[in-house]
């Protein structure tokens, strides 16, 4: 089985480092419609066979712009849901910063910890083994499946998949419309990683992934 796992495309919010989690309501800007067009024209002979997505409206409506071209419909899946960043949903890091001073957020400092009404990251990393062991289930080894899915998400999938702990989170990093693609069989294979390659020479400068690119303090791990 091979697995394509693909982040949303550019939002508002991604170019003002705001945190959308799960609950500030963010559609794709231009520049997102135009990046998930190019990521639709690398995908529509890959042989795609089935389509997930995380119901939030920026991947789903990046995921209907890939799909369309395939004739396929992507199946919402809460599973691949950004990660819930509670109190912290609709700030900017600098309002984190001064709200939320590590000294007196444990929350702050510690794999497995979450933001009050949130998610900790070990959480989001249980979501995306969720996820792919269903799949696994699901389909048949000859089947090739897309996900298109969040920052968070895909972080959480490829500690999975490739049996990595939990310091690795920060070691992998996603652009919008990024592909990364695994051959799920006895051994999982990583055939590639952030490929943006259908982005280049597109104008503008690349958004910050501002939902998992938090100050440093905000993804202490335990050790």
């Amino acid at each position: 089985m091979i697995l394509y796992l693909v982040r949303h495309g550019e939002t508002d919010c991604n170019l003002k480092k705001i945190i959308q989690g799960q609950s500030v309501p963010s559609r794709l800007n231009e520049a997102g419609r135009k990046q998930a067009a190019l990521a639709a024209c690398r995908l529509k002979n890959c042989g795609i066979t089935h389509a997930y997505t995380s119901p939030l409206e920026r991947a789903a409506e990046t995921a209907e712009i890939i799909c369309r071209p395939m004739g396929l419909r992507p199946v919402p899946e809460p599973l691949l849901s950004e990660r819930s960043f509670g109190v912290l949903e609709g700030k900017t890091r600098e309002e984190i910063e001064r709200v939320f001073p590590v000294k007196d957020c444990p929350w702050r400092q510690a794999y497995s910890a979450a933001p009050p009404g949130g998610e900790s990251l070990m959480d989001v990393a249980e979501r995306g083994r969720r996820f792919a062991e269903e799949i696994k289930k699901r389909h048949s080894e000859d089947d090739v499946i897309m996900a298109v899915a969040h920052g968070g998400t895909l972080r959480g999938m490829i500690l999975y998949l490739l049996d990595l702990p939990p310091e690795y989170w920060r070691t992998f990093d996603f652009g919008n419309t990024s592909i990364s693609v695994f051959e799920l069989g006895e051994r999982v294979r990583a055939r590639r990683i952030n490929d943006t390659a259908h982005l280049e020479g597109l104008a503008g400068e690349r958004a910050e992934d501002a939902d998992n690119a938090l100050p440093g303090s905000l993804s202490l791990y335990e050790k």
